[in-house]
């Protein structure tokens, strides 16, 4: 079993990649997406989320300080799932450095 906290942006990030995978071994789809059903926001919490577009096809959420870090547990496989799904995933960018790392760390 691992133990993550994922902080508001990592959550904000890792909702969206796992949302959007597809063409995926069946056992690797549903350990994430049991990941994805954790780490996604609940209804109340979208409530709260404030989101500005920036006109440049970026958003700042204004929220992202008032959210603590969201505790949760995984089994290992899914957790050597997760890591090999984001160390084969290009749609990082340089700015997706801290968060991506730390995350991958946590996984090991």
């Amino acid at each position: 079993m691992k133990s993550l906290e994922l902080p508001f942006a990592t959550r904000v990030r890792l909702t969206g990649i796992l949302a959007t995978a597809v063409g995926l071994p069946l056992a690797v789809m549903n350990s994430l997406g049991d990941i994805y059903d954790l780490v996604r926001f609940s209804e109340d919490e979208l409530k709260q989320i404030k989101i500005e577009d920036q006109g440049n096809g970026k958003s700042l959420f204004s929220t992202l300080d008032t959210f603590p870090p969201k505790k949760i547990e995984i089994e290992d496989i899914a957790a050597k799932h997760l890591d090999g799904y984001l160390e084969n995933n290009n749609v990082f960018s340089i700015a997706d450095r801290e968060w991506v790392n730390a995350l991958r760390k946590a996984l090991k």
